[in-house]
């Protein structure tokens, strides 16, 4: 895992968005999705749920 993906990550939960994070990081959208999961994979831990249009930190991700 890489910094970017790290610093993506945490854009996009400082966000609680997807394209959010990947707009203020000049980033495709998909390419935040992706890397959302490769951290959730990684830690074997959701770290959002999805509610509607944004996304809901989970406790873990607190």
């Amino acid at each position: 895992m890489d910094l970017s993906t790290l610093c993506l990550v945490h854009s996009i939960l400082e966000e609680r968005g997807i394209r959010r994070a990947a707009a203020a990081c000049r980033r495709p959208a998909s390419s935040a999705s992706a890397a959302l999961r490769r951290v959730e994979t990684v830690l074997s831990v959701p770290l959002v749920r999805r509610d509607g249009q944004a996304l809901v930190p989970t406790l873990e991700a607190e």
